[in-house]
């Protein structure tokens, strides 16, 4: 899912990239740039903040139930080695 979101990301800024040299090659030649195009770039650099948020969002959560995983792991291995040594006590002393 993140590495969707971060080909989205790259896709968006490779357009809005190629779109401004062509803006920037333009304005060299004295064309004229239109508002709306203006306007679709400013979109573009919203929707890229926008994505790049989502995904240091699902990175973060990714991260949290690893962490949450591992821990609980921890507390069922230590559960275990304590049932371990409980059941191995009596045989000890018995022999």
């Amino acid at each position: 899912m993140v590495l969707g979101f971060e080909k989205k990301v790259e896709m968006l800024k490779d357009g809005r990239d190629r779109m401004l040299l062509d803006v920037d090659a333009a304005q060299k030649n004295g064309e004229t740039i239109y508002p709306d195009v203006n306007n679709w770039l400013m979109k573009v650099d919203d929707m890229i903040i926008l994505e790049l948020n989502k995904v240091k969002g699902l990175e973060d959560e990714a991260k949290n139930k690893c962490l949450s995983a591992c821990v609980l792991i921890s507390r069922l291995a230590i559960s275990l080695a304590r049932k371990q040594e409980k059941l191995l006590v009596p045989l000890m002393n018995s022999s």
